[in-house]
């Protein structure tokens, strides 16, 4: 089976969610301010995965990448993740999740054939998508906290999400 044919549907036909954390990521890699890449899309009471919902203005709200004209990932250029080395770990993870320890199909899977990593690929996917379990673990408190004290604005949830994921970083090392 191939691998990965970096078709980039995964970047194209789907919202790219993300956590705090990956907001720090990409800000600093890439060097940009959060709000000029990270945005708030209705929650859909009909989604399959489980990424916290912000309370803003009142309305549940999920953190996402902006989109860019065409409906393609903001990062994403040409046919390549321009962000590739900061990209969110759901990106680093999919089109697996961990599953009882072992790499398992995402049940939202964008990819054109089924395909299996190589041994030394799952290792990383597992290793991803593990801390991409961690990761969304830490997120889900800090959107309690924000969802019982808070409704604020866009720019006030990402300074409080910025803050609270560089506390919880620095606190895990």
């Amino acid at each position: 089976m191939p691998g990965c044919m970096r078709c980039g549907n995964c970047c194209t036909r789907f919202r790219v969610l993300i956590t705090p954390f990956d907001i720090v990521r990409l800000s600093e890699g890439m060097r940009l301010k959060p709000a000029g890449f990270a945005d708030l899309i209705p929650e859909d009471k009909n989604r399959t995965r489980e990424e916290p919902a912000l309370a803003v203005g009142g309305t549940p709200m999920l953190l996402a990448i902006k989109k860019r004209a065409g409906g393609r990932c903001f990062f994403y250029s040409g046919d390549s993740c321009s962000a590739y080395a900061h990209r969110p770990r759901l990106g680093r993870a999919y089109p697996f999740v961990l599953r009882g320890g072992a790499v398992q199909d995402a049940s939202s899977r964008a990819c054109p054939v089924k395909w299996r990593p190589s041994k030394n690929e799952a290792k990383e996917y597992q290793e991803d998508a593990a801390r991409y379990a961690l990761e969304q673990k830490e997120f889900k408190k800090i959107a309690r906290e924000w969802n019982s004290t808070r409704t604020g604005k866009f720019r006030e949830l990402l300074c409080f999400l910025m803050k609270k994921a560089a506390a919880a970083s620095s606190a895990g090392e």
